[in-house]
Parts: structure tokens; sequence; C-alpha cells
């Protein structure tokens, strides 16, 4: 494992001793990116790129703060938060960042870390605020406005995968840290990410692109958005194969994405249709100790049988009514989901004859919709308010498998249904410099199990929440100083209604299901922002969470386990720098301590500190891009700590005409890092003796690679 720079020796030295050389492309493309900077044209004035970076691009700051790049926003359309810790980013910014897919374009929210222990196509593993949310059971994420969270998921709760999303196709991306805005509903308690799609003026146009890759990746891309059409107008297709940097890492995905804008009067209409399929490897995670004594390679797999499929079909409408300072919104939603995996995570710990490798299957068929209206009041108040309504019908399996691949025996088998409602109001109040916003949510679930294996475990039950919400901030001039308090809920699963409780006095290691309760986060936070002159922007909050029932996943059972109570504590500072046109920089990095109440005992799984740093350059007809980022030691399960690790990636660009080459780079110091790391007992050799203390067991993180891809542009661009 190579040490992070800072850490008192050369990044490129090995704990090992051994010297790691930087790729000798690296250390080429580096001069090479130098010279063709200090080498291009300044950018002409009337480019339209560059006039998204012009003071006068910049609205009153009186009025409602518009994204520009990538800046901090406070939105005055309620019920968002009047907090800072609301951050943007544009599609400008998304196509100057290095990305394979979706996923990396969620890594642009400050703190928000992901790590994936599978192949493309596999849902993430999300860290935010000092959550480990696993695979979306702390993270609430939307795309076009439709919940993406899939309740008692067989693979976890809250799951949540957005490799489905053509990246080029991506318009905007925000960010919302905690729980403290109205709409926010279940599984906010870290946060949310919305996704919107489109392309916005200035990217607008038909292209082509094909891109190849160090790991016999290839990828082709098509994108229809005619210049005269609306910024929410396109049309994305893409297919990718990519044979993985390890043992069983391939994976092939085929997308397709449309979405419009229609307008009859006052009201204004998006349909949106999506297909997606995709399959690929699943290789586990590897004992580091079995690395350290030669029997296994450090890209290589044990879990060399294991792989996934994903599918899904999805269909939405949302409309908009605006007259004046008065808004109606309207959505609605249907979208068909499956999921498979075929895993093994602990080898031959559990079942020494027939091997602990399990099929997990999902079906599910899901729907809703929402209504949010916004009426203004005399004397600077107004009025917001809404209700949405999901119900998921979903069927899971999950059986044990021979060595061989055949089932041997049934685990699960569950039919269910989960219908939830909600309801949110709030006031909103603007005078002079002053901004706040109160109000509340209620959220009401409605579950229904029918356990196929044992009649005995099926369960139905009901559960509800009132969840209030406040926020307010002061500018005055460059200053600005906010506050919020906000509570998030996680519902239970499905089939927690059906089982019994667990045995007494015994710890809810092996997950069987426990008391159906709603888990709640109490979060605040304080912070402020100064804005001086030069372009520069910094901020900085702290921020506190109390969460009633922690959940933390466990690799044995496969599924979250249900603990104590818990705290957080934490800090976040952040800048945003602009020293000229065409040159964004910004850094940031986020403190928690994560324990839990009564022990004591740190939460496993989040990172004390994450930190970034970005710089991207646009000059002429170039693009570049570098984005380092630092994952500090995590805490894990049973007292262990993991390593921390720090990746840089790169990205360089040049157009001309219809035509632009793009190179990406990743892990452009070849770091040797674990991108995942957990703490549990496994066993390998099926002939060799068992033992049920844990070890540290890593999913190998992204070794160097590149990326190079052409796309060409039907109409020159701008």
């Amino acid at each position: 494992m190579c040490l992070p720079p800072g850490a008192g020796t050369d990044p490129r030295v090995c704990a090992s001793g051994r010297r790691r050389r930087v790729p000798a492309s690296i250390r080429c493309s580096t001069w090479i990116l130098a010279a063709a900077w200090a080498a291009a044209p300044s950018p002409a004035l009337a480019e339209p790129d560059d006039k998204l970076a012009e003071p006068d691009a910049l609205p009153d700051p009186a009025g409602d703060e518009l994204m520009v790049g990538e800046v901090i926003v406070v939105i005055d359309e309620a019920p968002r938060s009047t907090t800072a810790t609301v951050r943007e980013i544009d599609a400008r910014t998304i196509a100057a960042t290095p990305r394979r897919s979706a996923d990396d374009v969620l890594r642009l929210v400050p703190g928000l870390h992901l790590n994936q222990h599978g192949a493309e196509g596999k849902a993430q593993q999300y860290y935010l605020r000092g959550f480990d949310a696993v695979h979306g059971s702390d993270l609430a994420v939307n795309v076009a406005g439709i919940p993406m969270n899939e309740p008692s998921n067989v693979h976890g709760h809250g799951y949540v995968d957005v490799g489905f999303v053509v990246p080029e196709a991506v318009a905007l991306l925000r960010g919302r840290k905690g729980s403290f805005d109205v709409d926010q509903g279940d599984f906010a308690t870290a946060g949310s990410v919305d996704l919107e799609l489109g392309v916005p003026a200035g990217l607008r146009g038909t292209r082509v692109g094909y891109e190849a890759g160090t790991t016999n990746r290839h990828r082709v891309v098509a994108v229809v958005a005619p210049a005269e059409g609306p910024d929410e107008e396109v049309v994305a297709v893409e297919a990718m194969h990519d044979a993985g940097f390890g043992q069983n890492r391939s994976s092939e995905r085929v997308s397709a994405l449309a979405q419009t804008r229609l307008q009859a009067g006052r009201w204004s209409f998006l349909p949106l249709a999506l297909a997606y399929a995709a399959r690929f490897g699943e290789p586990g995670v590897v004992p580091l100790a079995d690395v350290a004594a030669g029997r296994i390679q450090w890209l290589d797999s044990y879990a060399r049988d294991g792989r996934g499929a994903s599918r899904r079909l999805l269909a939405g409408l949302r409309a908009r009514r605006v007259a004046g300072d008065d808004r109606v919104d309207a959505a609605l939603w249907l979208g068909w989901r499956q999921l498979s995996l075929d895993e093994n995570f602990t080898g031959w710990l559990m079942h020494p004859e027939m091997g602990d490798r399990r099929l997990q299957e999902h079906d599910a068929l899901s729907g809703g919709g929402a209504l949010a209206l916004h009426r203004a009041l005399p004397a600077g108040f107004a009025i917001a308010a809404g209700a949405d309504l999901r119900v998921d019908r979903l069927r899971q399996r999950e059986d044990g498998l021979t060595p061989g691949g055949m089932p041997w025996m049934a685990e699960r088998s569950l039919r269910g249904q989960v219908a939830a409602a909600g309801g949110h109001a709030a006031l909103v109040w603007k005078r002079d410099a002053w901004r706040a916003a109160a109000g509340a949510r209620g959220d009401l679930f409605r579950m229904v199990g029918d356990d196929r294996l044992d009649d005995e475990r099926d369960g139905a039950g009901t559960v509800a929440a009132l969840s209030p919400r406040a926020s307010a901030s002061w500018q005055r001039g460059a200053v600005t100083l906010f506050g919020a308090y906000g509570r998030g809920l996680r519902s239970p699963e499905v089939r927690a209604f059906g089982a019994p409780p667990p045995p007494e006095n015994q710890e809810n290691t092996l997950y069987v299901g426990g008391e159906p309760r709603l888990a709640r986060s109490d979060s605040g936070e304080l912070g402020a922002r100064v804005r001086p002159a030069g372009g520069l922007e910094i901020g900085g909050a702290a921020f506190a969470t109390r969460v009633t029932r922690e959940a933390v996943f466990d690799h044995v059972s496969g599924v979250n386990a249900t603990l104590d109570e818990s705290r957080r504590l934490g800090a976040e500072v952040d800048a945003v720098w602009s020293p000229a046109t065409g040159i964004d920089l910004r850094l940031d990095a986020t403190f928690v301590d994560a324990r839990f109440a009564v022990s004591g005992n740190p939460v496993p799984g989040a990172p004390r500190l994450m930190a970034s740093l970005e710089a991207r350059a646009w000059r002429g007809r170039w693009t570049g891009a570098v984005v380092v980022r630092h994952l500090g030691a995590r805490p894990l399960a049973h007292g262990a700590t993991g390593a921390a690790a720090t990746v840089v990636d790169a990205l360089a660009g040049w157009r001309r005409g219809g035509w632009e080459v793009t190179l990406q780079i990743d892990n452009a110091l070849d770091a040797e890092w674990r991108e995942g790391e957990y703490h549990f007992a496994s066993s390998w050799d099926p002939g060799a003796p068992r033992s049920n203390l844990p070890r540290l067991h890593y999913a190998a993180g992204r070794p160097f690679g590149a990326r190079l891809a052409l796309t060409h542009r039907f109409e020159a661009w701008p």
C-alpha cells in the first residue's frame, strides 16, 4: 500500500520498501500538457463557453443565486434550504472531469466518496458526513425528479445505481448535505443528490464518439441535442465493453434515454423514457494477509465465478406552471427493475462442504407521483407545500449455490409491497439580508411481506414519522452566515415485519430482521461563507448528527445489521477560486468523528477525513483537468482501522472544427490503494481449518490506466 503525500515519505515508495515508478506516459503527458497550455492562444471574449465565467453572467446578489461554473448556491425557490451547503455543478464542469460512468459524476459533490467492490454495473458504496450509506441506505438519489433508492432490495435496503445514466446527458448535479429541506424524504439521513438531464446552450449539438482504453475498453456514445431545442431536450445512447483491470472485473452495458420539453401556455411538460441493460463481474474482496503471504496477487480474485446483471425500464412525466412568483410542479413515473448477483464474500466459512456462494435475485415494479405548490404571500412570505406517493411491488430470492453454480439451499423467497406517502409544508420568509424557512414533513409507510419459505414469517405493518426542518441565513456584502436543523428518516425493510426478534442478550450481527422501526437522524449545522474580491470564495461549517438506530452492512450475512444509537460531530471547509477567465480551482476537506452513543466505539465504514483538490482550465481549443482525492484512514468493524489513500486523475482535451480528442488518465501516479476495506471472517481454502476471527479484506482500487476518446460533432464547436 503506497503512503499518501504528506505522510513523511515519497508517495511513490510503498510500505514494502519497493519504489513504484511513475509511468513514462504520465511524465511525458504532463510536460506536453504544460507546453500546450503555454502555447495555446487566449480565448476570444465572444466564445460562448467562456461567457459562463464572465462577471456579467452573474445575477444580482440580491436575487436568486444561479450556478455559474461551480458555486455554492442559496436558492430562493422553496422548499430548498437557505443554508450554503447546497452545491450545484454544471455540465461544463462535468465534461471536464475524468469519468467512466455517471457514478463518477457524483464524486463532484464535496465530501461524498464512492467505492466499488464489484465491477461497473453494481451500485457503488457511498460515504457522506460520517455515514457509510452502503449502497444507498442513507443517501437519497433522484434522477430527473424520480427517486432511485430501492426499498427492501435483496442486496441492501435503499440500493441505488445510477450507472444507467449517460454522463453526456447530465446537465446539472445538485448535492444537499443533511436533511434540512422539507422535500427530502426516505433515505436522506446523510443527504441527497439530484441529477438533472439535458444539454445546456453552448454544449448542444449532435455528436458521436468512440472511446478506447488500456483495459480493452470500448465505448460508443451518440448524443442528439439540436442547437435550437430547449436545454432539457436530449437523446443519448451508449454501448460499453470493458475487460476490467483485474480478474473477474469485466463489464458491459447498453443504455438509451430520451427527454424533451413541450410548452402549452404557462405549462411546460418534460416526458422521459429510459432503457438499460448491463452485466458485470463480481470479484468480491480479498484477505490482505493472503496477498502478503503470496497466496494471491493484488488484482486477483477468489470469487472468479461471481457475476451480476442489471436491467431497467423507466418512464416519467414532469409538469410545471409558472405565474409570477407562484408555481405548480407535478410528476408521474413508472419503472421496472431487475437485479441478480452471484457472489461470495466469505469463501467456505459458513458451509465448509458446499461453500458460501449465493445468488440474489430482485424484481420490482415501482410507480409514484408528486405535487408541489409555491404561493407568494405579502411582506416577503411564501408558502410551499407538497405531497408524494410511491408504491413498490417486489419479488426476491436468495439461494445458496454449489461451487458449480447449482442451487442447493433456499435462503429467502419473499414477495412484498411497500406503499409510502409523504406530505410537507414550509413557510419561507425573505427580507433584506435575511432568509429563513421553517416547516415539517410527515411520512407514512405501509409494508406487507409474504415469505414463501415460512408462512410464520409473513408480516405486515405501518410506521409513520413527523420530521421538522428549519434553516436561516444572513448575508451582508461578501459575508453569509447560515444555520439549519432537520430530522431525516430511513424506513425499515419489508422482511423486518415478519422476522422474529433477535436472541436476548445477543448482538444482532447476523441480521434476522429486528423490530420494525423507523430510523431517525437529527442534524444541525452552523457555518459561514466569505466572498472576497478576486474570484475567491471560502466557506466552512460545523455539523452534528444523532441517529436513533444505526445500520452497518454485514458481509457474513450480506445485509444491514441494525445497531444502537450513534452520533457524528464534524467540520468541513472549502475554497473555490477563479483567478482568471477559463481557470477554476477548488479545494475541500471534511473531518468527522462518528461513534456509538453507548459504547463510544467508532462507527465502522466511513472515513474520518476526506479531501479533494480539483483544477480545470479552458484555453482556446484546449481543456485540461487534474483531480486529486484523499481518503483518510477509516475505522472498521471489530476495532480494526483501514489505510489512507491518495489518487490522482487527469484529463486533457483538444477541439478543432467538429472534432474533439480527449485523453483521460486514471490513477496517474499508479498508487496501489484499497478502494474498499472491510474486517470480517472468511475461509478461502476448503481444506484448511476454519477460523471465525475477522481479517482485513480489500477491494483493489483502479491502477494506472488511460482512455482515449474521439468525438465528432456535426456542427463545429463554438
